[in-house]
């Protein structure tokens, strides 16, 4: 009888983490045809019609360098079955992404209760950096289910001593560094866990550390293999960038898509948008500081049992709370100090949220469990609804705005208005790279150019030979210095030109420049044509939406 209730109460529970993981891949699943391939993204796409397994690693590999090989082995063989499309390939991550919100309401309700698995599934579910990196085509949501696997293994190997978990817990552990090699970082605070936990008598401790340790030799020799290509220069990275990655990663890719100064100003914007922008700071604020109240109140729980020890022994429903709200604040907190100190001793650009992301939702843990601790149901509803509130305050935010790059529409313009044979020039070799993949099938001479001292007379010397010359340009340090100048070049020149701006994380710029004679005879035979064509002809009136 007991054996029966405990299997139902497991199928239960892995129906209600089926439901959350349903639920995300719903929302990661939103806009999905309209997500650009961008450059990152482009690294391994550009690939995927390589003749077998090996060859797309190799020829990745150059522009790649330091990838390993695991989720990219599973993106070829994915293609290899639904496809290479850009949606196809999406939905990998979109499955791993869910399944990795699915699994975290697990671990939040066998380690807390099902308050906080609720909680914690939802902010999974709602989380922007999570959805960008469930819809990208990029090893970010591996990484993150691969670490929720990781936690939940080695919690439940340590409760119940049972083989089957230890195995669970290397091989997710293993697959994690070879989806990221900073995965390698998730050891550090499972071995903290071990040895404040006691697990350091006996033979468990012993080898679980020589098993890891015989696992990354031949990860070693992978990183050995590897031809460094030298980073930007970067100093290094002040404390507020930290608090940033620390606490403010779901708007990380919203603050990106704004820049200093403001970019999205460039465009027009909806009254939705618009509202949206005005409240941005004040929201992600209200978001941090329900953030730090949720974990102050999980630490102030954890320290409280903790002094009730010193007093008498604890129950065994203490020591679960204890030793559960101790492994996810290491699982949270230590990764991310690691990496902040390899960015000051070694390396400033490894600084970025994503390279953690299987950290994160520890932090949504440990808040689920200070909320679930509330001695008032009323007092638990406010806060849990009061975050979940800003959590999809900020999807909102992301939905209502492109994330990436914007290729897609750039690509669309072009295919749109863009005449056969016409001339566009990219300046930057990964944007040319990039717009062409999205762009797909088309007639049109694309050609890079650099904008030297001689870029102003290359377009004037082109337009000479053309009717139309196009230039696309993405946002950068040397774009912002150029397109003003390309701007005042036209005027000087009286070479009449359109605009149009494309928000993203970098903005993407599209120009279209004429001389006045081809705009003119561009205009009369458009007119022509459409004076002649029979459906003008046999119209009662014609339609003048093409002029709009």
């Amino acid at each position: 009888m007991v054996l029966d209730e405990i299997r139902w109460k497991h199928r239960w529970l892995a129906l209600e983490g089926l439901m959350i993981a349903v639920a995300a891949a719903a929302l990661r699943a939103r806009h999905l045809s309209a997500e650009s391939v961008w450059l990152d993204e482009y690294f391994s796409m550009a690939y995927l019609d390589a003749p077998n397994l090996w060859r797309f690693l190799f020829e990745q590999r150059g522009e790649n360098w330091e990838m390993v090989p695991l989720y990219y082995a599973l993106q070829y063989g994915w293609a290899q079955v639904f496809g290479t499309s850009p949606e196809a390939i999406r939905w990998l991550s979109i499955l791993f992404g869910a399944g990795a919100a699915g699994l975290i309401y697990v671990i939040g309700k066998l380690f807390f209760g099902r308050i906080a698995g609720l909680v914690a599934g939802l902010c999974m579910v709602l989380s922007p950096f999570q959805i960008f990196h469930a819809q990208g085509i990029r090893p970010y949501s591996l990484m993150a289910l691969l670490g929720a696997l990781a936690l939940l293994s080695l919690f439940q190997a340590c409760e119940s001593g049972r083989r089957g978990w230890r195995v669970l817990n290397v091989a997710a552990n293993v697959s994690l560094w070879w989806t990221h090699l900073f995965g390698v970082l998730a050891l550090i605070p499972q071995g903290m866990f071990l040895l404040l936990r006691g697990t350091t008598r006996g033979r468990p401790f012993a080898l679980w550390t020589a098993v890891h340790a015989i696992m990354l030799i031949p990860l070693a020799a992978w990183i050995r293999s590897m031809v460094w290509a030298p980073d930007p220069p970067l100093g290094r990275p002040p404390w507020r960038e930290f608090t940033n990655v620390l606490l403010c990663s779901d708007g990380e890719y919203f603050r990106c898509l704004i820049g200093y100064p403001d970019k999205s100003r460039e465009i027009a914007l909806t009254a939705l948008q618009d509202w949206l922008l005005d409240i941005r700071s004040d929201a992600e604020t209200a978001l941090v500081r329900v953030l730090l109240l949720g974990s102050s109140l999980a630490f102030w729980r954890l320290l409280t049992i903790a002094v009730r020890r010193l007093e008498r022994p604890m129950s065994t429903d203490e020591s679960h709370r204890v030793f559960s709200t101790l492994l996810v604040f290491l699982w949270y907190a230590v990764p991310l100090f690691a990496l902040y100190a390899m960015a000051l001793l070694w390396k400033p650009h490894s600084l970025q949220a994503r390279y953690l992301i299987y950290a994160y939702p520890g932090l949504y843990l440990i808040v689920g469990a200070g909320i679930a601790g509330l001695r008032w149901p009323v007092t638990r509803v406010l806060c849990g609804g009061a975050l979940i509130a800003l959590m999809g305050l900020q999807t909102l935010m992301a939905d209502q705005f492109p994330m990436r790059t914007d290729y897609l529409s750039a690509s669309r313009q072009l295919r749109a208005e863009a005449r056969p044979g016409e001339l566009v020039i990219v300046p930057d070799w990964n944007d040319l790279r990039v717009l062409e993949f999205n762009l797909g099938s088309h007639d049109l001479r694309i050609a890079r150019h650099d904008y030297q001292i001689d870029a102003w007379e290359f377009i004037e010397m082109a337009l000479g030979r053309e009717s139309v010359v196009w230039v696309v340009m993405g946002t950068g340090a040397e774009a912002d210095e150029i397109l003003p100048r390309l701007e005042r070049f036209c005027r000087d020149r009286d070479i009449p030109f359109t605009r149009t701006v494309y928000l993203g994380m970098r903005n993407l710029y599209l120009y279209r420049c004429a001389p006045k004679d081809a705009i003119q005879a561009a205009t009369e035979r458009d007119t022509a044509l459409r004076m002649h064509s029979p459906e003008v002809e046999s119209a009662t009136a014609p339609d003048r939406s093409d002029h709009l």
